[in-house]
């Protein structure tokens, strides 16, 4: 703010220093400009006098600046002399001379409407400068009380959001100036907060799930160490009594198991905690999103990219998840595909909206294609990829919470991943 403060008053001095200098140089121009002009006129009148003309008989509406003209002989009073000689403000007196002796004074009075428009002028440049610097500073001050100040209040929440602090929400100012930004911060700070609190009560209930888990695999595993000993031991005679054993020890063994796979399929479902707003959205802005960012992207790498949009339907969903969802698997055709073409198209059937991303260089074995859509998964043609094998399940999960659905199909050396909207 400090600097904000400095700025402001820097360029108001400018202007001010600038408004001197342009009035020193206007009242220097306009003297200028007076003197030469008056000037001339009272040379021309002054050499018709001196040509013989009598003084009474110079016609006045031939000159602008001059107003008046008044003689005084040579051989006057000395106080009729001083007070003609001290009467000459706005005015210039010569001599008119009568072979070579000096005959008497001529007064040119000159006119002081030329220096009245010049000053009104300079008044309303000064007035006009005056309007224009209160104008500044009235806009330096709005700007500090609607915007910096707004600002300035909103410059520490990232940090904060940074380090956890999800509690105190950003109050909106009157200008609205940062509208849209303070409500993505609010809306943004509330999804975090949620995140946490459904984190912490997703690790709670995974760590109370595993706990239980444990203890009951604890029954079985002593009854196979038990049963073990016993065998171990010979404790029990007969054939009979040990095959009943090993089918006990078999028993458990797969309960431990059926605990096992139920802590596996805990830590793999619903770590996604994914919802999403009813709304709808035109298959128009769609497009332009996904062209917006693609086109250049696919430009440089030379990879053929076309968006065969026929229509413009009304759909049901969110456009940013659906976006999101899009941009997942045209980021698999980029990494999984031979980079040639990649192609977008869309049709109807049975009333939904099917949106299909097709991509040349398919190589995924048919039979792993089914399991695309899992959790985790990696196919074999993943090897040289980095990856999480959560892109297209993160799909699956966007699609289904707006009642969507995806699937996809293999054929002729290209993959088809299909989304299905719903239309409104």
């Amino acid at each position: 703010m400090k600097k904000y403060y400095a700025l402001s008053l820097t360029i108001l001095g400018i202007f001010i220093i600038i408004a001197l200098g342009f009035n020193l140089l206007l009242t220097h121009l306009s003297n200028h400009s007076f003197e030469k002009l008056y000037n001339v006129e009272v040379n021309r009148a002054y050499t018709r006098l001196t040509d013989g003309l009598d003084y009474s008989d110079l016609d006045l509406s031939g000159f602008e600046y001059i107003e008046s003209v008044e003689y005084l002989e040579a051989n006057v009073p000395r106080e009729s002399a001083v007070e003609f000689f001290q009467s000459s403000q706005l005015s210039v007196v010569y001599p008119l001379y009568q072979d070579e002796t000096i005959d008497g004074y001529i007064k040119f009075r000159l006119s002081s409407n030329e220096r009245i428009y010049t000053r009104n002028i300079r008044i309303s440049v000064n007035i006009l400068l005056a309007v224009i610097l209160l104008f500044l500073a009235a806009i330096f001050f709005y700007f500090k009380k609607q915007i910096m100040a707004p600002f300035q209040r909103i410059t520490d929440l990232p940090l904060a959001l940074s380090k956890g602090s999800l509690t105190v929400p950003v109050p909106q100012s009157r200008s609205r100036f940062f509208g849209n930004f303070i409500w993505g911060l609010n809306m943004l700070r509330e999804t975090l907060e949620t995140h946490k609190k459904n984190e912490l009560e997703l690790q709670k209930e995974k760590k109370t799930l595993i706990l239980s888990i444990s203890h009951d695999i604890k029954t079985p595993l002593n009854a196979i160490n038990l049963y073990t000993k016993a065998l171990k031991e010979n404790l029990y005679a007969g054939e009979a009594k040990r095959i009943d054993l090993l089918d006990n020890i078999d028993k458990q063994g797969r309960d431990i198991e059926n605990f096992v796979n139920d802590i596996i399929k805990a830590s793999k479902e619903d770590f996604l905690d994914i919802r999403i707003p009813v709304g709808e959205f035109y298959l128009g802005t769609l497009d332009n999103r996904l062209r917006d960012y693609y086109d250049e992207k696919l430009a440089l790498l030379k990879t053929e990219f076309t968006v065969d949009f026929l229509d413009n339907p009304l759909l049901s969903g969110d456009l940013d998840r659906t976006v999101e969802a899009m941009q997942n698997i045209i980021e698999n055709a980029i990494k999984y595909g031979d980079g040639k073409a990649i192609r977008i198209t869309s049709s109807d059937e049975e009333g939904r909206r099917l949106i299909t991303v097709s991509n040349t260089g398919c190589t995924l074995p048919e039979n792993e294609i089914i399991h695309l859509f899992d959790s985790f998964f990696r196919g074999s043609n993943s090897r040289i990829q980095t990856g999480s094998g959560l892109g297209l399940y993160i799909c699956r999960q966007i699609l289904k919470q707006m009642d969507g659905e995806i699937y996809a199909e293999s054929r002729d050396g290209m993959m088809f991943i299909t989304i299905v909207l719903n239309k409104v």
